[in-house]
């Protein structure tokens, strides 16, 4: 089973402690819930696997379940799938796209 795919029911401390320490290592911040760390991992999943989103280059931060996407995209598509991604995701009260588009 792939993290992403991970019920939430089944998500365990160890798991949001793993993901904590690799957001912090990639620069993003993460609040100390359960359910931050999952979120987190939900939309890195979704966006990994999405071929219109740069996943390595949107950092994903979550504190009580508002989500702050930081980092550039190649078009103004790309930054409006990555906050549907993560709007569409399970737990997220609120989106902040800080996004900045930039060709090339």
């Amino acid at each position: 089973m792939k993290p992403g795919e991970i019920p939430k029911s089944a998500y365990t401390e160890d798991m949001a402690r793993e993901t904590r320490e690799h957001a912090n290592a990639d620069g993003d911040k993460l609040g100390n819930s359960l359910d931050d760390a999952w979120i987190h991992t939900k939309i890195s999943s979704k966006l990994i696997v999405d071929a219109n989103t740069p996943a390595r280059k949107i950092n994903i931060d979550v504190v009580n379940g508002v989500v702050t996407l930081r980092g550039t995209v190649g078009t103004p598509e790309a930054k409006a799938e990555a906050s549907r991604v993560a709007t569409d995701t399970d737990g997220v009260k609120k989106v902040n796209n800080l996004l900045r588009v930039r060709a090339g």
